[in-house]
């Protein structure tokens, strides 16, 4: 809570002069991106500005970004979020002194992405989760009840949620979403994934 009142007494104490030097602050980083050549897109957040650069996907491109030592808010397969820091008139957020780096950067066709088609969710039965669990290999799950959430980021949405059945298109989403950033699936790298054992050992 303590850090809730200190942001809200920060933003109500800004002025007109921590607006015009955060906007020069943004200008110089926008300058410094199109020198780059790199695609902008601004939102209408002026703290957010998004970034593209043909032939490399976004992941790849988060890659140069962190090698400048320079940390992008999150990447996807075409783009990187920046997030530009709220300064007031006393503080700087200054570009990098030199432009990133291409050098060692395998430049390819990008691709436009591949929408997940998520199967629709129509019952998930209550489950005990003290029911005993184990790893199986994606290929042997099919009809069987999962014991985790596997959860791609970005958008941070579930694509399996623990209780569901799962399904040939599960899998097909599984095996793309393992290729990037995501939550839960403790062992879905080793293309495995936690599920419950059936119900009839259980009664037993």
């Amino acid at each position: 809570m303590a850090s809730l009142d200190y942001a809200r007494h920060y933003v109500g104490n800004y002025n007109k002069q921590d607006t015009e030097a955060f906007q020069k602050m943004r200008t110089d980083w926008l300058i410094w991106l199109q020198k780059n050549k790199l695609t902008i897109i601004t939102p209408d957040d002026p703290l957010k500005l998004i970034v593209r650069k043909d032939g490399l996907s976004g992941f790849d491109l988060q890659t140069v970004f962190e090698q400048a030592d320079y940390y992008p808010e999150l990447a996807d397969t075409n783009n990187v979020l920046l997030t530009l820091p709220l300064i007031k008139d006393v503080m700087e957020f200054p570009t990098p002194t030199t432009e990133l780096k291409w050098e060692d950067v395998r430049f390819g066709t990008s691709n436009p992405p591949n929408p997940i088609a998520i199967p629709p969710i129509i019952r998930i039965q209550a489950f005990n989760t003290s029911r005993p669990t184990y790893f199986e290999r994606l290929e042997h799950t099919i009809g069987k009840t999962v014991a985790e959430m596997v959860i791609p980021y970005p958008p941070g949405i579930p694509i399996i949620l623990a209780g569901e059945i799962i399904t040939v298109a599960h899998i097909e989403m599984l095996l793309r979403v393992k290729q990037h950033h995501y939550q839960g699936g403790e062992k879905l790298h080793e293309d495995r994934l936690k599920i419950f054992y059936i119900d009839i050992l259980v009664l037993i």
